[in-house]
């Protein structure tokens, strides 16, 4: 016999939205936007000074700090200065970069088929920016425009993680405690993953130059941002089904 309707998927016949749990949400996303924004100077502050302790613990070599720019009203952010690689008499180490690069990224493209397109996508940028250097060696992009352009993508990621988090976590879990702890936890591993990330990319930039500039702000950039919020929804559903329906259970789900 054929129904004129669905039956909901288990998982959402257990997800009960209320009014209540929506005004938490917003409440609570009110409280974390407030805190931002409160203590955004200390928190670029504390952004640059924990970028600065990485690159020293690897070696990299750091000529200073400089205030740089993000927004009007937030900020200035202290970055450190970092030298980058120039092509203008190292083209020859360009070409060893571009070439090894292609190489790894081919062979990954012949092994793994699921990953075919996105490697595709990746050597397009490589060629792009190994064309701009060729036919201008004399580009320059320094480590602090770099780490300007990156606060202000991570600072828009902060203010808008409540937001995501509030309604993607809150509203399925069950527990006051947990929603704010979960919150508060993909905020701050948001915000110490972006410093490692970014010191990651300064390291980068020191050694090859601004080749894998494209490269590095398309993967570890906003695409890493949300792998980690989706990680954090994954752990958020498994826990809540596990309360829901029972652990084991949750984990045949």
């Amino acid at each position: 016999m054929r129904r004129d309707y669905i039956y909901l998927h288990k998982s959402l016949r257990s997800l009960h939205i209320t009014r209540g749990k929506i005004a938490f949400a917003l409440c609570a996303v009110t409280v974390f936007t407030g805190l931002i924004a409160a203590l955004g100077d200390w928190l670029l502050n504390t952004h640059g000074e924990i970028c600065r302790v990485l690159l020293d613990l690897a070696g990299i070599p750091i000529q200073g700090s400089q205030t740089l720019a993000v927004f009007p009203g937030l900020g200035p952010a202290v970055a450190p200065v970092v030298p980058v690689l120039p092509y203008e008499s190292n083209q020859e180490v360009l070409g060893v970069f571009f070439i090894v690069s292609v190489l790894v990224l081919l062979a990954i493209y012949r092994r793994i088929a699921l990953a075919r397109n996105f490697v595709l996508f990746l050597i397009t940028l490589l060629v792009a920016a190994a064309g701009v250097i060729t036919f201008n060696p004399s580009f320059r992009f320094d480590a602090l425009v770099f780490t300007q352009i990156w606060l202000r993508g991570e600072v828009l990621v902060w203010l808008l993680l409540p937001w995501v988090s509030a309604f993607l976590f809150l509203l399925i879990q069950p527990s006051v405690s947990w929603k704010l702890a979960w919150m508060a936890l993909v905020q701050v591993y948001g915000f110490l993953w972006s410093a490692v990330r970014l010191a990651f990319c300064l390291a980068v930039l020191h050694y090859t130059g601004i080749l894998f500039i494209p490269f590095l702000w398309f993967c570890l950039g906003l695409l890493a941002d949300m792998l980690y919020v989706f990680v954090f929804y994954s752990m958020v559903v498994h826990q809540t089904c596990g309360k829901v329906w029972g652990e084991r259970t949750a984990w045949q789900h």
